[in-house]
């Protein structure tokens, strides 16, 4: 998120599956959470296959 450097872990450590991980700022989190368009903004998803 915008001035942190540790990424943003999204969900519960379950033990069998390790948390989503995100990268970038939080108008393009937003963005993807609301289904909208990114625009070319960098970001870093890992760990989930969003669905959009």
């Amino acid at each position: 998120m915008d001035d942190v450097d540790d990424p943003l872990h999204l969900g519960v450590p379950s033990g069998t599956r390790t948390p989503a991980r995100f990268i970038g700022d939080s108008e393009t989190l937003v963005r993807l959470c609301t289904g909208r368009a990114v625009g070319g903004a960098p970001y870093e998803l890992t760990g989930r296959r969003w669905r959009g």
